[in-house]
């Protein structure tokens, strides 16, 4: 899904990724990174 922002967004604004718990997996980060966007994820503590 954000691989499919469009174009004129991505060029005009900068795009931050906002998301849960579920979406913190090393592979996520990695890949919005690759992107070259900033994330904010909620990651649980035990």
């Amino acid at each position: 899904m954000v691989r499919h922002l469009p174009k004129d967004l991505t060029k005009r604004f900068r795009v931050k990724i906002l998301a849960d718990t579920a979406f913190g997996t090393k592979d996520f980060i990695n890949n919005i990174r690759k992107l070259k966007y900033h994330a904010v994820i909620g990651i649980g503590s035990k």
